[in-house]
C-alpha cells in the first residue's frame, strides 16, 4: 500500500468526511454551551435561595447534570462565582443604565430611588453573597469596592451643583440610600419592600428639602 500523496479519490473523500463533520462539531459545541448556561443558572437559583457557601455537589443537582460536568467547565468554584456575577452585573446594569423620564434634578433623584429599590429588591441575595466572600477573594472585594463606587457616582451624577458642593450632604444622602440600608430594611427589620421605599423617599426628601423650589 502506497504512503504517498493520496488520490484525486482520497483527497474528495476526505473533504466530504470533514464537511459531514461540522454539524456534529457545531452540535457539541452548543450543547456544551447549554450545559454550561444551565450550571450558571443553577449557581444563580441557589444563592437566590439563600444559600451563601454552593457546592459543585449542590450546583450539579440543581442543574441536573453530573458533577464530572461541572468540573469539566469550571475548573473551580471560583471561576464560576466570576461568571454568574458577571452575568448578574450585566441585568443590574441595563436598569440602572436606562434613560430617565423626568427632565427636572427632584424628578431624576426620586427615579434613581425607586430603581435602587427595585435593584436591591432583586440582587439582594446575589450582593450579600460578594459581600461574604469578599474576605477571601479578589474578585469578589472588587465586585464589592465597585458596586459601592457605582452607587456614588450614579447618585451624585443626577444632583444640582449646589447639592454637590455640599460633601457631607452628599455622603448622608448615599449612606440612607445605600444597599446596607435597604438590607438592614429589608432583611434585619423584616419591612416590606413598599415600606422600605416610604422610608427611603422620606429620608432623601428630609435630606433635599431645603433645596426644594
Amino acid at each position: 500500500m502506497s504512503l504517498g500523496a493520496p488520490s484525486n479519490r482520497d483527497q474528495n473523500r476526505g473533504s466530504f468526511l470533514l464537511d459531514t463533520s461540522r454539524p456534529s462539531a457545531d452540535g457539541r459545541h452548543l450543547r456544551s454551551e447549554r450545559s454550561r448556561q444551565k450550571i450558571v443558572n443553577a449557581l444563580t437559583e441557589i444563592i437566590r435561595d439563600g444559600t451563601m457557601e454552593p457546592t459543585q455537589a449542590e450546583v450539579a443537582e440543581r442543574a441536573k447534570v453530573s458533577f464530572r460536568t461541572v468540573s469539566r467547565h469550571f475548573e473551580d468554584m471560583e471561576s464560576l462565582f466570576r461568571l454568574c456575577v458577571r452575568q448578574i452585573q450585566t441585568e443590574l446594569l441595563d436598569q440602572f443604565l436606562a434613560p430617565f423620564d423626568a427632565t427636572d434634578w427632584r424628578g431624576r433623584v426620586d427615579e434613581l430611588i425607586r430603581r435602587r429599590a427595585e435593584g436591591y429588591d432583586v440582587f439582594l441575595p446575589y450582593r450579600v453573597f460578594a459581600a461574604v466572600r469578599r474576605f477571601r477573594s479578589d474578585f469578589m472585594r472588587h465586585i464589592h469596592d465597585d458596586s459601592i463606587v457605582f452607587d456614588v457616582t450614579s447618585m451624585t451624577a443626577v444632583l444640582p451643583p449646589e447639592i454637590k458642593d455640599d460633601a457631607v450632604l452628599v455622603d448622608a444622602l448615599e449612606n440612607a440610600l445605600s444597599f446596607e440600608s435597604w438590607a438592614r430594611l429589608r432583611q434585619g427589620r423584616q419591612l416590606s419592600s413598599e415600606r422600605a421605599l416610604a422610608v427611603f423617599r422620606q429620608t432623601a426628601s428630609s435630606l433635599l428639602a431645603p433645596f426644594e423650589d
